[in-house]
């Protein structure tokens, strides 16, 4: 059974649950490290209705295709960091990364973008929303967060 999971683990799988008023038929994936289920079936569901989980070989979720057959994706770079975000209804959302893994930028499923600029220690210093509003984060000598200014130069806590 270990090797047939860790051949599992190398591809990918597939969890997914199908249920009835009757019964419940469910196949489910579980971690073998720590032993969390990686898909549990929901009683609250309605009776006939599947859903489908799809992971990759690093154990995260590709897709989701609920009940009635919508999908949500989502794709990593290879660090395994979130890359792009497509829900049900089609909308697109990315992430941006720079070369220490750091999110630099997102854009939504609306096409707003948002972005940190961080300081020469790595800290978030500014966030800057997509109508080109910054908020600048204060910190005191021992790097602790103290406060933020706004975009018209007021500070708070």
């Amino acid at each position: 059974m270990k090797a047939g999971r860790r051949a599992i683990q190398r591809r990918g799988f597939v969890a997914s649950s199908a249920k009835t008023l009757r019964s419940t038929k469910a196949s489910l994936g579980v971690d073998g490290a720590d032993g969390r289920v990686l898909l549990h079936p929901d009683i609250l569901w309605p009776a006939s209705s599947r859903s489908t989980m799809v992971y990759n070989i690093a154990d995260k979720t590709i897709a989701s295709i609920n009940a009635k057959g919508a999908r949500s994706t989502t794709t990593y770079n290879a660090d395994g960091q979130t890359v792009t975000s497509i829900n049900v209804l089609g909308f697109r959302s990315i992430s941006f990364d720079d070369a220490g893994g750091r999110a630099i930028a997102s854009v939504d499923a609306k096409g707003n973008r948002s972005t940190t600029v961080y300081d020469t220690t790595g800290r978030g210093a500014a966030s800057i929303n997509s109508r080109e509003k910054r908020v600048e984060t204060i910190y005191e000598s021992a790097g602790r967060t103290v406060g933020s200014k706004d975009p018209r130069g007021n500070r708070g806590m």
